[in-house]
């Protein structure tokens, strides 16, 4: 997958206590962008890509683009439902994919 789009089509009562948000991380160096930094700067760089960068909120009627393949992600535990449709896209790969 090279993006991901999420949009919510949840309930409108529903609010950040219900869980089920996205979590979002720091942005992940491809291979090919690695391999032009100094051994310290790339220590860095993954060390950093485990931060947690934002976490989104499933509002009805919100959009969320990613780029799947190197921003992680993740749906944190949900107490109530949420609906959403998902779009994955995917493309042939380029510059630094695996």
């Amino acid at each position: 997958r090279k993006i991901s789009a999420i949009f919510y089509v949840t309930d409108p009562s529903r609010d950040e206590s219900h869980g089920g948000a996205l979590r979002m991380y720091k942005r992940h160096k491809n291979p090919y962008e690695l391999e032009k930094l100094t051994p310290e700067e790339a220590k860095a760089a993954q060390d950093a890509a485990d931060e947690v960068e934002e976490d989104v909120v499933p509002k009805p009627g919100r959009l969320v683009l990613l780029r799947s393949r190197d921003m992680p992600h993740e749906v944190l535990q949900n107490r109530r439902k949420r609906f959403a449709v998902s779009l994955y896209l995917f493309g042939p790969p380029g510059p630094g994919d695996q």
